[in-house]
């Protein structure tokens, strides 16, 4: 994609950290280990983690050879990555999450020619595999009417959690150098550059009309497809069923883990359905919880007890979203120097963290 800053910032290669599959299997095991915690999701940060199909092969087979507590993990993905995968295999590799960039219809992106995407998310939501899908808004061709008939193709893939940002010009990619020498760029505050504010000249789509649509998909996403977190349960209960009884043991381990998550969020459901944007929405909430009761397990009295707490750390969140101003994360910022003339200039590069 042209707007996309790692691949243009690296010139479109691929520069692993960890070379092999066995690096990458050995690596989790160590953070596992480190913090005293096996069952700790890891998220793989690479552009396209499964389309370098023999290192990730290997990392399976890895798995397949290890006899702990299986890893999960989560990923970025293409579908045209995915389309090259068994989905049965990914769910055997632990990928419990994977981002994929649904784009706009009318962009003509390779990663996406010829794949029917809908089914691809379905062949993974069925096994339990959560999707986040990304759709951009601000595309030239965009108007407001196409980026509400793109919303509606989105909504209809029924994501588990949906990502939706205005198209920014990255430094150093094509989007930018394009935007730059046809004199196209806004002069805005490097701090609002996030994905949430218009930053150059579009030709269809005004400023304030573009950033209240960012909001306004957001809110009608809300509307129409109910709370992500359980979204998300819900694909881990359909991956339960699916694999629950299956004669491959690494396949009925992985559905023991989606039926611990499911059960662990059932104290959430009443206060969800109490707030649901609609009634459908509540409809739906409780048919979930009660699948999840009937089929995976009730958590005993330590969910009675977590379900009596929910409700107030809700009024409390609504409080502050009512009455404070937006929570917005500290910047954590960690530096590593290696002192001078105590490392060759290229040991700098081998520090780990």
């Amino acid at each position: 994609c042209e707007f996309c800053a790692t691949s243009h910032f690296h010139k479109r290669r691929h520069i692993p950290l960890l070379k092999t599959g066995r690096d990458l299997h050995r690596e989790i095991r160590r953070v596992h280990s480190e913090l005293g915690d096996p069952r700790l999701p890891i998220g793989i940060i690479e552009e396209d983690f499964l389309i370098q199909k023999k290192r990730a092969q290997e990392y399976l087979d890895c798995v397949l050879e290890d006899k702990q507590e299986p890893i999960k993990i989560s990923c970025f993905a293409s579908a045209k990555a995915i389309a090259m995968w068994d989905p049965d295999d990914l769910v055997r590799m632990g990928v419990e999450a994977i981002w994929i960039g649904v784009e706009s219809q009318q962009a003509n992106y390779s990663k996406l020619e010829g794949l029917d995407v809908k089914a691809i998310i379905a062949s993974l939501h069925e096994r339990g595999i959560n999707t986040l899908a990304s759709l951009i808004l601000g595309h030239d061709f965009h108007t407001e009417e196409m980026v509400w008939k793109d919303f509606e193709y989105f909504v209809s893939l029924k994501p588990s959690l949906s990502q939706f940002l205005i198209m920014t010009p990255a430094c150093s990619t094509p989007f930018f150098e394009r935007l730059q020498k046809n004199d196209r760029l806004l002069d805005v505050p490097h701090r609002e550059w996030d994905g949430f504010h218009l930053t150059f000249k579009h030709p269809n789509i005004s400023k304030p009309v573009m950033e209240q649509l960012i909001l306004d998909v957001y809110k009608e996403e809300y509307r129409r497809l109910g709370p992500s977190v359980l979204r998300y349960v819900e694909r881990q209960l359909d991956g339960y069923l699916r694999y629950k009884d299956s004669a491959d043991q690494l396949l009925r381990a992985r559905a023991e883990q989606y039926r611990r998550e499911c059960v662990m969020a059932l104290p959430l459901f009443p206060t969800a359905i109490k707030v649901a944007p609609t009634s459908e929405v509540a409809s739906w909430l409780s048919d979930v919880q009660q699948r999840i009761t009937s089929q995976a397990g009730t958590g005993g009295i330590k969910n009675a007890l977590l379900k009596a707490i929910v409700p107030v750390c809700a009024r409390v969140q609504q409080f502050k979203l009512d009455h404070c101003s937006y929570p917005s994360p500290k910047l954590l910022r960690t530096e590593y120097r290696a002192g001078e003339n105590k490392a060759k200039p290229a040991d700098a590069f081998s520090i780990t963290s």
